[in-house]
Protein backbone atom coordinates (compact mmCIF):
# COMPACT_ATOMS: atom_id res chain seq x y z
CA UNK A 1 0.00 0.00 0.00
CA UNK A 2 1.25 3.54 -0.66
CA UNK A 3 2.07 5.92 2.07
CA UNK A 4 -1.41 6.72 3.53
CA UNK A 5 -1.16 9.67 4.55
CA UNK A 6 0.49 11.56 0.77
CA UNK A 7 -1.91 9.19 -0.83
CA UNK A 8 -5.05 10.34 1.41
CA UNK A 9 -3.97 13.72 0.83
CA UNK A 10 -4.08 13.37 -3.26
CA UNK A 11 -6.89 11.50 -3.34
CA UNK A 12 -9.19 14.25 -1.48
CA UNK A 13 -7.41 16.78 -3.31
CA UNK A 14 -8.44 15.11 -6.49
CA UNK A 15 -11.79 14.00 -5.18
CA UNK A 16 -12.49 17.67 -4.54
CA UNK A 17 -11.69 18.93 -8.07
CA UNK A 18 -13.73 16.23 -9.63
CA UNK A 19 -16.77 17.65 -7.75
CA UNK A 20 -15.79 21.48 -8.39
CA UNK A 21 -15.54 20.42 -12.04
CA UNK A 22 -18.91 18.25 -12.53
CA UNK A 23 -20.53 21.62 -10.84
CA UNK A 24 -19.08 23.66 -13.39
CA UNK A 25 -19.78 21.98 -16.37
CA UNK A 26 -23.43 21.35 -15.33
CA UNK A 27 -24.29 24.67 -14.53
CA UNK A 28 -22.59 25.51 -17.55
CA UNK A 29 -24.76 23.56 -19.94
CA UNK A 30 -28.02 22.80 -17.91
CA UNK A 31 -30.59 26.03 -17.31
CA UNK A 32 -31.61 26.40 -13.60
CA UNK A 33 -34.55 25.23 -12.23
CA UNK A 34 -36.54 28.13 -11.02
CA UNK A 35 -36.90 26.74 -7.41
CA UNK A 36 -39.74 29.06 -4.94
CA UNK A 37 -37.26 29.24 -2.31
CA UNK A 38 -34.76 32.13 -0.67
CA UNK A 39 -33.16 33.90 -3.23
CA UNK A 40 -32.05 37.25 -2.89
CA UNK A 41 -30.78 38.99 -6.37
CA UNK A 42 -26.88 39.09 -6.28
CA UNK A 43 -26.37 43.14 -7.51
CA UNK A 44 -23.78 42.90 -10.55
CA UNK A 45 -24.20 46.30 -11.45
CA UNK A 46 -20.31 46.62 -9.79
CA UNK A 47 -18.98 43.34 -10.98
CA UNK A 48 -15.14 43.31 -12.99
CA UNK A 49 -14.49 40.50 -14.90
CA UNK A 50 -12.98 38.63 -12.62
CA UNK A 51 -16.00 38.67 -10.26
CA UNK A 52 -17.93 37.11 -13.28
CA UNK A 53 -15.00 34.65 -13.58
CA UNK A 54 -15.55 33.73 -9.87
CA UNK A 55 -19.18 33.43 -10.17
CA UNK A 56 -19.12 31.50 -13.75
CA UNK A 57 -16.84 29.03 -12.26
CA UNK A 58 -18.14 28.44 -8.95
CA UNK A 59 -21.88 29.69 -8.90
CA UNK A 60 -23.21 26.44 -8.78
CA UNK A 61 -22.36 26.04 -5.47
CA UNK A 62 -24.37 28.87 -4.38
CA UNK A 63 -27.53 26.98 -4.07
CA UNK A 64 -30.46 26.13 -1.45
CA UNK A 65 -28.91 26.91 2.36
CA UNK A 66 -25.79 27.92 0.73
CA UNK A 67 -28.06 31.05 -0.41
CA UNK A 68 -28.45 31.84 3.80
CA UNK A 69 -24.96 31.14 4.58
CA UNK A 70 -23.55 33.49 1.84
CA UNK A 71 -26.54 36.18 2.94
CA UNK A 72 -25.15 36.34 6.52
CA UNK A 73 -21.82 36.38 5.37
CA UNK A 74 -22.32 39.37 3.74
CA UNK A 75 -25.43 41.53 5.30
CA UNK A 76 -25.35 39.24 8.88
CA UNK A 77 -28.43 37.85 10.55
CA UNK A 78 -31.29 40.45 8.72
CA UNK A 79 -34.27 37.79 9.09
CA UNK A 80 -35.43 36.24 11.81
CA UNK A 81 -35.13 32.73 9.77
CA UNK A 82 -31.08 33.20 9.40
CA UNK A 83 -31.02 32.24 12.65
CA UNK A 84 -31.44 28.74 12.07
CA UNK A 85 -27.66 28.74 10.71
CA UNK A 86 -25.34 28.64 13.34
CA UNK A 87 -22.60 31.37 13.31
CA UNK A 88 -18.83 29.76 13.19
CA UNK A 89 -18.84 29.04 9.54
CA UNK A 90 -20.35 32.39 8.12
CA UNK A 91 -18.13 34.11 10.39
CA UNK A 92 -14.65 32.31 9.61
CA UNK A 93 -15.70 32.99 5.95
CA UNK A 94 -17.03 36.36 6.96
CA UNK A 95 -13.46 36.90 8.01
CA UNK A 96 -10.96 35.50 5.59
CA UNK A 97 -13.38 36.92 2.95
CA UNK A 98 -12.94 40.72 4.07
CA UNK A 99 -9.27 40.33 4.21
CA UNK A 100 -9.80 39.69 0.77
CA UNK A 101 -11.78 42.29 -0.10
CA UNK A 102 -9.14 44.63 0.98
CA UNK A 103 -7.30 44.05 -1.86
CA UNK A 104 -9.81 45.58 -3.88
CA UNK A 105 -10.11 43.01 -6.98
CA UNK A 106 -13.20 41.12 -6.13
CA UNK A 107 -16.70 42.33 -5.27
CA UNK A 108 -17.25 41.15 -1.57
CA UNK A 109 -19.93 38.56 -2.85
CA UNK A 110 -17.37 37.38 -4.85
CA UNK A 111 -15.14 36.82 -2.08
CA UNK A 112 -17.21 35.20 -0.01
CA UNK A 113 -17.69 32.67 -2.74
CA UNK A 114 -14.17 32.01 -3.36
CA UNK A 115 -13.10 31.60 0.61
CA UNK A 116 -16.17 29.69 1.31
CA UNK A 117 -15.29 27.08 -1.28
CA UNK A 118 -11.47 27.24 -0.92
CA UNK A 119 -12.26 26.94 3.19
CA UNK A 120 -14.00 23.77 2.35
CA UNK A 121 -11.50 22.17 0.42
CA UNK A 122 -8.53 22.66 3.16
CA UNK A 123 -11.43 21.25 5.54
CA UNK A 124 -11.97 18.34 3.73
CA UNK A 125 -8.31 17.90 3.32
CA UNK A 126 -7.73 18.35 7.33
CA UNK A 127 -10.48 15.77 7.99
CA UNK A 128 -9.57 13.39 5.56
CA UNK A 129 -6.33 13.32 7.57
CA UNK A 130 -8.25 13.48 10.77
CA UNK A 131 -10.86 10.74 9.77
CA UNK A 132 -7.20 8.02 8.93
CA UNK A 133 -5.59 9.14 12.46
CA UNK A 134 -8.88 8.31 14.10
CA UNK A 135 -9.68 5.32 12.13
CA UNK A 136 -5.77 3.21 13.16
CA UNK A 137 -6.73 4.68 16.84
CA UNK A 138 -10.15 3.14 17.34
CA UNK A 139 -10.09 0.03 15.18
CA UNK A 140 -5.88 -0.62 15.28
CA UNK A 141 -6.33 -1.41 11.57
CA UNK A 142 -4.15 1.36 9.29
CA UNK A 143 -5.83 -0.50 5.91
CA UNK A 144 -9.12 -0.05 6.89
CA UNK A 145 -8.82 3.18 8.17
CA UNK A 146 -6.85 3.86 4.75
CA UNK A 147 -10.12 2.57 2.92
CA UNK A 148 -12.56 4.41 5.11
CA UNK A 149 -10.91 7.65 4.09
CA UNK A 150 -10.82 7.33 0.49
CA UNK A 151 -14.76 5.71 0.86
CA UNK A 152 -15.54 9.48 2.81
CA UNK A 153 -13.80 11.02 0.01
CA UNK A 154 -16.79 9.87 -2.39
CA UNK A 155 -19.54 10.03 -0.10
CA UNK A 156 -22.98 10.89 -1.36
CA UNK A 157 -22.88 13.95 0.38
CA UNK A 158 -19.74 15.44 -1.37
CA UNK A 159 -21.11 18.60 -3.11
CA UNK A 160 -22.46 19.66 0.71
CA UNK A 161 -18.67 19.21 1.67
CA UNK A 162 -18.27 21.89 -1.01
CA UNK A 163 -20.29 24.19 -1.40
CA UNK A 164 -20.79 27.05 1.31
CA UNK A 165 -22.31 24.31 3.92
CA UNK A 166 -21.13 23.88 7.52
CA UNK A 167 -21.17 20.19 7.01
CA UNK A 168 -17.34 19.68 6.73
CA UNK A 169 -16.52 22.46 9.52
CA UNK A 170 -18.77 20.59 11.86
CA UNK A 171 -17.38 17.26 10.84
CA UNK A 172 -13.67 18.22 10.66
CA UNK A 173 -14.66 19.93 14.46
CA UNK A 174 -15.62 15.77 15.64
CA UNK A 175 -13.03 14.08 13.79
CA UNK A 176 -10.34 15.98 15.82
CA UNK A 177 -12.54 16.32 19.33
CA UNK A 178 -12.86 12.21 19.18
CA UNK A 179 -9.03 12.13 18.64
CA UNK A 180 -8.29 14.01 21.36
CA UNK A 181 -10.30 12.31 23.59
CA UNK A 182 -8.39 9.09 22.77
CA UNK A 183 -5.42 10.75 23.35
CA UNK A 184 -6.68 11.71 26.91
CA UNK A 185 -7.15 15.36 26.20
CA UNK A 186 -10.89 16.21 27.73
CA UNK A 187 -11.39 19.35 27.73
CA UNK A 188 -9.44 20.11 24.55
CA UNK A 189 -11.97 18.05 23.43
CA UNK A 190 -14.87 19.52 24.89
CA UNK A 191 -13.76 22.74 23.42
CA UNK A 192 -13.58 21.76 20.36
CA UNK A 193 -16.74 20.12 20.90
CA UNK A 194 -18.61 23.33 21.72
CA UNK A 195 -16.60 24.50 18.38
CA UNK A 196 -19.39 21.77 16.44
CA UNK A 197 -21.86 23.25 18.46
CA UNK A 198 -20.93 26.76 17.02
CA UNK A 199 -20.93 25.14 13.63
CA UNK A 200 -24.25 23.45 13.98
CA UNK A 201 -27.00 22.41 16.23
CA UNK A 202 -26.60 18.64 15.88
CA UNK A 203 -22.95 19.07 17.68
CA UNK A 204 -25.19 18.84 20.85
CA UNK A 205 -25.35 15.15 20.41
CA UNK A 206 -21.22 15.05 20.52
CA UNK A 207 -21.22 16.09 24.17
CA UNK A 208 -22.36 12.31 24.98
CA UNK A 209 -19.25 11.34 23.67
CA UNK A 210 -17.32 13.40 26.18
CA UNK A 211 -19.20 12.20 28.77
CA UNK A 212 -18.94 8.50 27.67
CA UNK A 213 -15.20 9.21 27.91
CA UNK A 214 -15.43 10.17 31.29
CA UNK A 215 -18.07 7.47 32.58
CA UNK A 216 -15.54 4.83 30.80
CA UNK A 217 -12.49 5.93 32.54
CA UNK A 218 -14.21 6.37 36.09
CA UNK A 219 -15.23 2.77 35.76
CA UNK A 220 -11.43 1.74 34.88
CA UNK A 221 -10.03 3.46 37.69
CA UNK A 222 -12.60 2.62 39.71
CA UNK A 223 -12.05 -1.10 38.86
CA UNK A 224 -8.55 -1.30 39.18
CA UNK A 225 -8.61 1.00 42.76
CA UNK A 226 -10.90 -2.35 43.72
CA UNK A 227 -8.94 -4.63 42.49
CA UNK A 228 -5.31 -4.09 43.69
CA UNK A 229 -5.40 -2.22 47.02
CA UNK A 230 -4.44 -3.31 50.14
CA UNK A 231 -7.25 -4.97 51.53
CA UNK A 232 -5.74 -4.26 55.69
CA UNK A 233 -5.94 -0.45 54.40
CA UNK A 234 -9.76 0.02 54.13
CA UNK A 235 -9.37 4.13 54.63
CA UNK A 236 -6.52 4.89 51.82
CA UNK A 237 -8.91 2.93 49.47
CA UNK A 238 -11.99 5.31 50.50
CA UNK A 239 -9.79 8.33 50.07
CA UNK A 240 -8.68 7.07 46.46
CA UNK A 241 -11.99 6.55 45.35
CA UNK A 242 -13.30 10.11 46.90
CA UNK A 243 -10.79 11.85 45.07
CA UNK A 244 -11.33 9.87 41.49
CA UNK A 245 -14.96 10.37 42.14
CA UNK A 246 -14.52 14.62 42.64
CA UNK A 247 -11.80 14.71 39.79
CA UNK A 248 -14.68 13.13 37.74
CA UNK A 249 -17.24 15.46 38.74
CA UNK A 250 -15.30 18.22 37.96
CA UNK A 251 -14.22 16.73 34.37
CA UNK A 252 -18.15 16.20 33.74
CA UNK A 253 -18.79 19.83 34.81
CA UNK A 254 -16.00 21.80 33.21
CA UNK A 255 -16.89 19.25 30.20
CA UNK A 256 -20.20 20.17 29.64
CA UNK A 257 -20.18 23.95 30.13
CA UNK A 258 -17.07 23.47 27.14
CA UNK A 259 -19.63 21.26 25.32
CA UNK A 260 -23.28 23.07 25.96
CA UNK A 261 -22.50 27.09 26.61
CA UNK A 262 -21.94 27.76 22.64
CA UNK A 263 -25.82 27.12 22.21
CA UNK A 264 -26.53 28.94 24.90
CA UNK A 265 -24.87 32.16 23.92
CA UNK A 266 -25.67 32.01 20.78
CA UNK A 267 -29.28 32.46 21.20
CA UNK A 268 -28.69 35.01 23.61
CA UNK A 269 -27.12 36.46 20.77
CA UNK A 270 -30.30 35.78 18.54
CA UNK A 271 -32.15 37.05 21.79
CA UNK A 272 -30.78 40.44 21.85
CA UNK A 273 -31.06 40.78 17.83
CA UNK A 274 -34.53 39.45 17.63
CA UNK A 275 -36.19 40.51 20.84
CA UNK A 276 -34.62 43.51 22.48
CA UNK A 277 -35.04 46.06 19.43
CA UNK A 278 -31.46 46.29 18.20
CA UNK A 279 -30.47 49.66 16.62
CA UNK A 280 -28.65 47.60 12.93
CA UNK A 281 -30.47 49.29 10.24
CA UNK A 282 -31.01 46.71 7.52
CA UNK A 283 -29.76 47.38 4.21
CA UNK A 284 -32.75 49.10 2.16
CA UNK A 285 -32.94 46.63 -0.77
CA UNK A 286 -32.19 43.41 2.11
CA UNK A 287 -35.27 44.85 4.00
CA UNK A 288 -37.91 45.20 0.76
CA UNK A 289 -36.82 41.39 -0.50
CA UNK A 290 -37.73 40.65 3.30
CA UNK A 291 -40.86 42.33 3.25
CA UNK A 292 -41.83 40.90 -0.13
CA UNK A 293 -41.33 37.24 1.46
CA UNK A 294 -42.98 38.14 4.49
CA UNK A 295 -40.21 37.73 6.71
CA UNK A 296 -39.69 39.19 10.27
CA UNK A 297 -36.53 41.98 10.17
CA UNK A 298 -34.19 43.26 12.84
CA UNK A 299 -36.51 45.78 14.72
CA UNK A 300 -39.76 44.23 14.10
CA UNK A 301 -42.29 43.52 16.75
CA UNK A 302 -40.88 40.53 18.90
CA UNK A 303 -41.75 37.20 17.72
CA UNK A 304 -43.69 35.59 20.29
CA UNK A 305 -40.93 33.31 21.63
CA UNK A 306 -38.86 36.26 22.68
CA UNK A 307 -41.71 36.07 25.32
CA UNK A 308 -41.07 32.12 26.70
CA UNK A 309 -39.69 31.65 30.04
CA UNK A 310 -36.31 29.94 28.23
CA UNK A 311 -36.70 31.95 24.84
CA UNK A 312 -35.26 29.76 22.41
CA UNK A 313 -35.25 30.73 18.95
CA UNK A 314 -33.98 27.20 16.94
CA UNK A 315 -37.22 25.14 17.66
CA UNK A 316 -39.42 27.96 16.61
CA UNK A 317 -38.09 28.80 13.52
CA UNK A 318 -37.27 25.38 12.63
CA UNK A 319 -41.15 24.60 13.26
CA UNK A 320 -42.74 27.94 11.50
CA UNK A 321 -40.36 28.35 8.64
CA UNK A 322 -39.59 24.92 7.74
CA UNK A 323 -42.32 22.66 9.77
CA UNK A 324 -40.14 20.79 11.94
CA UNK A 325 -41.70 18.57 14.37
CA UNK A 326 -42.90 15.42 15.27
CA UNK A 327 -43.68 13.03 11.99
CA UNK A 328 -44.40 16.51 10.55
CA UNK A 329 -42.89 15.17 7.25
CA UNK A 330 -44.85 11.93 6.96
CA UNK A 331 -47.27 12.77 4.05
CA UNK A 332 -47.94 11.34 0.81
CA UNK A 333 -46.05 14.08 -1.05
CA UNK A 334 -42.39 13.76 0.80
CA UNK A 335 -42.53 10.01 -0.71
CA UNK A 336 -39.72 10.59 -3.01
CA UNK A 337 -37.94 12.27 -0.52
CA UNK A 338 -38.07 9.10 1.58
CA UNK A 339 -36.84 7.31 -1.23
CA UNK A 340 -34.20 9.59 -1.51
CA UNK A 341 -33.12 9.24 1.88
CA UNK A 342 -33.74 5.13 1.63
CA UNK A 343 -29.81 4.22 1.11
CA UNK A 344 -27.92 5.87 3.58
CA UNK A 345 -30.41 5.03 6.50
CA UNK A 346 -30.06 1.71 5.34
CA UNK A 347 -26.49 1.43 5.13
CA UNK A 348 -26.47 3.27 8.80
CA UNK A 349 -28.42 0.61 10.41
CA UNK A 350 -26.28 -1.94 8.69
CA UNK A 351 -22.78 -0.23 9.83
CA UNK A 352 -24.54 0.16 13.45
CA UNK A 353 -25.71 -4.11 13.48
CA UNK A 354 -22.64 -4.80 12.13
CA UNK A 355 -20.31 -3.01 15.00
CA UNK A 356 -22.79 -4.09 17.90
CA UNK A 357 -23.00 -8.12 17.07
CA UNK A 358 -18.61 -7.79 16.94
CA UNK A 359 -19.34 -8.04 21.22
CA UNK A 360 -23.20 -8.47 22.41
CA UNK A 361 -21.60 -8.02 26.05
CA UNK A 362 -19.89 -4.83 24.89
CA UNK A 363 -23.14 -3.58 23.65
CA UNK A 364 -25.17 -4.42 26.48
CA UNK A 365 -22.92 -2.44 28.70
CA UNK A 366 -22.78 0.54 26.08
CA UNK A 367 -18.99 0.26 25.76
CA UNK A 368 -18.46 1.44 29.09
CA UNK A 369 -17.21 -1.85 30.18
CA UNK A 370 -14.70 -3.34 28.47
CA UNK A 371 -13.94 -6.91 30.02
CA UNK A 372 -11.85 -7.99 27.89
CA UNK A 373 -8.97 -4.77 28.36
CA UNK A 374 -9.79 -5.20 32.03
CA UNK A 375 -8.71 -8.66 32.36
CA UNK A 376 -5.56 -8.58 30.13
CA UNK A 377 -4.16 -5.32 32.18
CA UNK A 378 -4.78 -7.01 35.37
CA UNK A 379 -3.01 -10.39 34.45
CA UNK A 380 -0.08 -7.99 33.21
CA UNK A 381 -0.05 -6.03 36.44
CA UNK A 382 -0.03 -9.09 38.41
CA UNK A 383 2.80 -10.48 36.72
CA UNK A 384 4.59 -7.45 36.98
CA UNK A 385 3.94 -7.70 40.96
CA UNK A 386 4.77 -11.24 41.17
CA UNK A 387 8.23 -10.45 39.50
CA UNK A 388 9.34 -7.97 42.66
CA UNK A 389 8.15 -10.33 45.07
CA UNK A 390 11.38 -12.17 46.15
CA UNK A 391 13.39 -8.81 45.57
CA UNK A 392 10.78 -6.31 47.20
CA UNK A 393 8.75 -8.39 49.56
CA UNK A 394 11.02 -10.19 52.12
CA UNK A 395 8.31 -11.15 54.70
CA UNK A 396 5.48 -9.46 53.63
CA UNK A 397 1.74 -11.63 53.20
CA UNK A 398 0.88 -11.84 49.67
CA UNK A 399 -2.03 -9.50 50.01
CA UNK A 400 -0.49 -7.23 51.73
CA UNK A 401 3.11 -7.67 49.37
CA UNK A 402 0.40 -6.76 46.53
CA UNK A 403 -0.94 -4.00 47.63
CA UNK A 404 1.83 -1.98 48.83
CA UNK A 405 3.36 -3.11 45.29
CA UNK A 406 1.01 -1.50 43.48
CA UNK A 407 0.56 1.22 45.64
CA UNK A 408 4.39 2.38 45.59
CA UNK A 409 4.94 1.39 41.78
CA UNK A 410 1.46 1.76 40.25
CA UNK A 411 -0.26 5.02 41.49
CA UNK A 412 0.73 6.34 37.91
CA UNK A 413 -1.21 3.47 36.27
CA UNK A 414 -4.25 4.99 37.91
CA UNK A 415 -3.85 8.09 36.68
CA UNK A 416 -3.43 6.75 33.73
CA UNK A 417 -6.70 6.15 32.41
CA UNK A 418 -5.88 4.74 28.98
CA UNK A 419 -4.69 0.75 28.87
CA UNK A 420 -0.70 -0.09 28.60
CA UNK A 421 1.54 -0.04 25.64
CA UNK A 422 1.88 -3.32 25.35
CA UNK A 423 -2.07 -3.66 24.82
CA UNK A 424 -3.00 -0.68 22.77
CA UNK A 425 -2.31 -2.65 19.78
CA UNK A 426 -5.25 -5.35 20.58
CA UNK A 427 -8.48 -3.68 19.23
CA UNK A 428 -11.97 -3.98 21.32
CA UNK A 429 -14.99 -3.88 19.95
CA UNK A 430 -16.12 -1.49 23.41
CA UNK A 431 -14.43 1.21 21.87
CA UNK A 432 -17.14 0.96 18.54
CA UNK A 433 -19.78 0.71 20.44
CA UNK A 434 -20.36 4.13 21.65
CA UNK A 435 -20.08 5.38 17.60
CA UNK A 436 -22.49 3.24 17.31
CA UNK A 437 -25.12 4.11 19.42
CA UNK A 438 -24.30 7.76 18.19
CA UNK A 439 -25.03 6.96 14.65
CA UNK A 440 -27.91 5.04 15.65
CA UNK A 441 -29.34 7.76 17.94
CA UNK A 442 -28.83 10.17 14.61
CA UNK A 443 -30.93 7.97 12.02
CA UNK A 444 -33.48 7.89 14.84
CA UNK A 445 -33.80 11.58 15.13
CA UNK A 446 -33.39 11.98 11.78
CA UNK A 447 -36.54 9.93 10.65
CA UNK A 448 -39.17 11.34 13.50
CA UNK A 449 -37.99 14.61 13.04
CA UNK A 450 -36.00 16.41 10.01
CA UNK A 451 -36.77 16.79 6.93
CA UNK A 452 -36.04 13.91 6.09
CA UNK A 453 -34.03 14.68 2.49
CA UNK A 454 -31.51 16.36 4.80
CA UNK A 455 -30.51 12.93 6.20
CA UNK A 456 -28.11 11.79 3.43
CA UNK A 457 -25.92 15.09 4.69
CA UNK A 458 -26.50 14.79 8.36
CA UNK A 459 -25.45 11.50 8.50
CA UNK A 460 -22.67 11.57 6.41
CA UNK A 461 -21.33 14.61 8.39
CA UNK A 462 -21.63 13.28 11.40
CA UNK A 463 -20.74 9.28 11.74
CA UNK A 464 -16.83 8.36 11.06
CA UNK A 465 -18.29 4.76 11.55
CA UNK A 466 -20.45 4.58 8.31
CA UNK A 467 -16.81 4.97 6.60
CA UNK A 468 -15.23 2.10 8.84
CA UNK A 469 -17.93 -0.26 7.95
CA UNK A 470 -17.27 0.65 3.83
CA UNK A 471 -13.15 0.19 4.61
CA UNK A 472 -14.43 -2.79 6.53
CA UNK A 473 -15.94 -4.71 3.55
CA UNK A 474 -13.20 -3.64 1.30
CA UNK A 475 -10.60 -4.79 3.01
CA UNK A 476 -12.07 -8.35 4.24
CA UNK A 477 -12.49 -8.61 0.58
CA UNK A 478 -8.81 -8.65 -0.46
CA UNK A 479 -8.09 -11.01 2.92
CA UNK A 480 -10.67 -13.74 1.70
CA UNK A 481 -9.52 -12.54 -1.70
CA UNK A 482 -5.56 -12.35 -1.34
CA UNK A 483 -4.82 -12.45 -5.30
CA UNK A 484 -6.91 -9.06 -5.46
CA UNK A 485 -4.50 -7.60 -3.93
CA UNK A 486 -1.99 -7.69 -7.22
CA UNK A 487 -3.57 -4.83 -9.39
CA UNK A 488 -1.00 -5.08 -12.56
CA UNK A 489 -2.11 -9.04 -12.61
CA UNK A 490 -5.69 -7.92 -12.53
CA UNK A 491 -5.06 -4.83 -15.24
CA UNK A 492 -2.83 -7.60 -17.38
CA UNK A 493 -5.92 -9.40 -17.36
CA UNK A 494 -8.08 -6.99 -19.47
CA UNK A 495 -7.92 -4.18 -21.50
CA UNK A 496 -8.09 -1.21 -20.06
CA UNK A 497 -11.11 0.66 -21.05
CA UNK A 498 -12.05 4.56 -21.67
CA UNK A 499 -13.23 4.77 -17.99
CA UNK A 500 -10.03 3.46 -16.61
CA UNK A 501 -7.82 5.53 -18.42
CA UNK A 502 -10.13 8.99 -17.69
CA UNK A 503 -10.19 7.97 -13.63
CA UNK A 504 -6.03 7.31 -14.18
CA UNK A 505 -6.09 10.58 -15.95
CA UNK A 506 -7.73 12.49 -13.58
CA UNK A 507 -5.77 11.02 -10.53
CA UNK A 508 -8.33 8.72 -8.80
CA UNK A 509 -6.98 5.66 -8.39
CA UNK A 510 -9.37 4.29 -5.81
CA UNK A 511 -12.16 4.42 -8.66
CA UNK A 512 -10.07 2.89 -10.97
CA UNK A 513 -8.65 -0.02 -8.62
CA UNK A 514 -12.89 -0.88 -7.61
CA UNK A 515 -13.29 -0.44 -11.45
CA UNK A 516 -11.00 -3.42 -12.25
CA UNK A 517 -11.97 -5.11 -9.12
CA UNK A 518 -15.71 -4.99 -9.92
CA UNK A 519 -16.52 -8.50 -10.39
CA UNK A 520 -14.87 -9.52 -7.15
CA UNK A 521 -16.73 -7.24 -5.27
CA UNK A 522 -19.85 -8.41 -2.93
CA UNK A 523 -23.54 -7.41 -3.85
CA UNK A 524 -23.63 -5.11 -0.86
CA UNK A 525 -19.86 -3.04 -1.82
CA UNK A 526 -21.33 -2.65 -5.21
CA UNK A 527 -24.34 -1.21 -4.21
CA UNK A 528 -22.60 0.93 -1.59
CA UNK A 529 -20.03 1.70 -4.63
CA UNK A 530 -22.96 2.69 -7.26
CA UNK A 531 -24.69 4.51 -4.67
CA UNK A 532 -21.96 6.81 -3.34
CA UNK A 533 -20.40 7.59 -6.90
CA UNK A 534 -23.84 7.81 -8.14
CA UNK A 535 -25.27 10.64 -5.57
CA UNK A 536 -22.26 12.15 -6.02
CA UNK A 537 -22.14 12.82 -9.67
CA UNK A 538 -25.85 12.95 -9.62
CA UNK A 539 -26.46 15.10 -6.37
CA UNK A 540 -23.90 17.61 -7.63
CA UNK A 541 -25.21 18.45 -10.89
CA UNK A 542 -28.73 18.47 -9.44
CA UNK A 543 -27.89 20.67 -6.66
CA UNK A 544 -25.65 23.00 -9.21
CA UNK A 545 -28.77 23.63 -10.92
CA UNK A 546 -31.24 24.13 -8.06
CA UNK A 547 -32.99 21.52 -8.57
CA UNK A 548 -34.06 19.35 -5.33
CA UNK A 549 -31.51 18.28 -3.77
CA UNK A 550 -31.16 19.13 -0.06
Amino acid sequence: MEAPVSSIVFFSVRSRLAVIIIQFASNLILPDHEADVFNPPVNTSSFTILDSAVHLALGGFRRWDAVYFTHIMQYGYSYENCAAFFPLFPWLVSSAGSLLFQLRILHFSSCILLTSVVLNFVLFVLTSFGLYKLGTTVLKDERIAYYSVLFFCINPASIFMTAPYSEVLYFCTLIYALNGLNAGAKYAASFLIGLGVFTRSNGLVGTAFVLHSIAKSFLASAYYLHSFHDKSNTFAFVRKITVLGFKTAQEVVVCTFLCVSPFAIYQYFIFLKFCESPSEIVEPSIAAYGRQLGYHLQGDKPSSWCRNQVPLSYSYIQLQHWGVGFLEYYTLKQVPNFLLALPIVCLSLRACYHFLSLDHQASLHLGLWDLRALSRRRTLLYKKVDSFEDEDCNGLGEVSRRGQLVESKRDDDFNNLGVPRSLQKLPSASDTVVYAFHLLSLVIFGLLFVHIQVLTRLLCSSSPLLYWYCGSLYVFLHRTQPELNNMSKLRSGQLASKTSLVLNKLGLHFLEEIFFKWPHLSRELKCIVVYFVGYLIVGTIMFSNFLPWT
